[in-house]
C-alpha cells in the first residue's frame, strides 16, 4: 500500500540545497538564535513568576536561569534549557536555600493556591521566539550568500 503513495519532493528537494550551500553559516547563527530565544525565555518566565511571588517564594523567579548545551559544529545539535536551577536559589541567589519550586507551576491548588503556570506561557514565548529566530538566522545567512 505505501508503494501508492507519491508526493512532490522539489521544494523540499531544492530546500536542501539552499541549506547544503550555507552549511557553513547557518549552524553559527541557528545557535544564536537558540541562545537568544532562551534568554528571552527565561526574561519572560522570571518577569511572569515575579507577579504572584509571596515572601515565601520570592527566590523562585530569580532561580530560573537557562543553559546551552551542544554544538552544531559537524552537524551537531544545539539545545537550550529553561528551568529553575536549584544551584542558583536562595535569599542570597547562589543556592542552597531554595526547594524545587515546580509544585508551583502545577499544582491543582494543592498548595493552598491556584497553579501559576508560567511554565506553559513562558514554554509558548519560547516557542514563538525560536520559530522567529531561526527564520532571522536563515534569512542572514542566506543573504550572506546572496541566496
Amino acid at each position: 500500500m505505501a508503494d501508492d503513495i507519491d508526493a512532490d519532493t522539489s521544494e523540499m528537494d531544492a530546500l536542501a540545497r539552499d541549506l547544503s550551500a550555507l552549511a557553513d553559516i547557518i549552524p553559527r547563527k541557528v545557535r544564536q538564535a537558540v541562545q537568544q530565544t532562551a534568554i528571552k525565555g527565561k526574561d519572560f518566565w522570571q518577569a511572569d513568576a515575579s507577579v504572584k511571588a509571596s515572601r515565601s517564594t520570592a527566590g523562585y523567579p530569580g532561580s530560573i536561569d537557562y543553559e546551552l548545551k551542544g554544538s552544531v559544529i559537524g552537524g551537531g545539535t544545539v539545545e537550550g534549557e529553561v528551568g529553575p536551577n536549584l544551584s542558583r536559589g536562595g535569599k542570597t541567589g547562589k543556592g542552597g536555600l531554595q526547594p524545587s519550586l515546580g509544585i508551583l507551576e502545577e499544582a491543582p491548588g494543592g498548595v493552598r493556591a491556584a497553579p501559576r503556570q508560567s511554565i506553559r506561557r513562558a514554554y509558548t514565548f519560547i516557542e514563538e521566539e525560536l520559530d522567529k529566530g531561526v527564520d532571522i538566522a536563515i534569512k542572514q545567512s542566506e543573504e550572506a550568500r546572496g541566496l
